[in-house]
């Protein structure tokens, strides 16, 4: 109905707003455009445009979500990490983590951090009917939501591993 509504057809530059229901996208689609009175979009109304955010930026942006979320997985979930007193809420600490990161960078990136989330959803899309909009992506970036979590997942683990687990002892069997 949006594609009815504000008079765009799937794989327009404009569809990407439709399209968002299956992948990611950068800069965030609802930043990009704003209706106007006659139910018309308008691009970069908002001062937001492809230019907000290079797919560089992007990427480092996912590697970076990526790599905070898995490194708080492994501090919360390591049994030799004993500041965590209570186990059993590790998983509300980990979605408080969650919901604080795409807090921030959603409205740069959509927040990906899983690429089956993106890359699954943006090949239905390809297939009904959005083309080019869903696959390579306005700026080409669909890569940016598969690379930057496999980059920043390693990342964030390795660190908790190498820097903070180095310093917690041993738990006894």
């Amino acid at each position: 109905h949006g594609e009815e509504t504000w008079n765009f057809s799937r794989g327009d530059p404009a569809s990407v707003l439709t399209a968002a229901c299956f992948g990611e996208y950068f800069p965030n689609p609802g930043f990009q455009y704003a209706s106007a009175a006659n139910s018309m979009l308008v691009p970069g109304s908002l001062g937001w445009t492809y230019d907000t955010i290079s797919p560089g930026a992007a990427f480092c942006i996912e590697a970076w979500g990526t790599a905070i979320l898995a490194f708080v997985i492994f501090a919360l979930t390591d049994s030799r990490n004993t500041a965590l007193v209570r186990k059993d809420m590790a998983p509300y600490f980990i979605g408080f983590t969650l919901a604080s990161l795409i807090s921030l960078y959603a409205p740069l990136t959509q927040a990906g951090w899983n690429p089956a989330r993106d890359f699954g959803p943006r090949l239905v899309a390809a297939m009904a009917g959005w083309g080019s909009i869903a696959i390579p992506g306005p700026q080409d970036g669909f890569w940016v939501y598969i690379l930057g979590p496999m980059i920043g997942g390693p990342l964030g683990a390795a660190f908790y591993e190498f820097v903070v687990a180095r310093g917690l002892e041993a738990k006894e069997a």
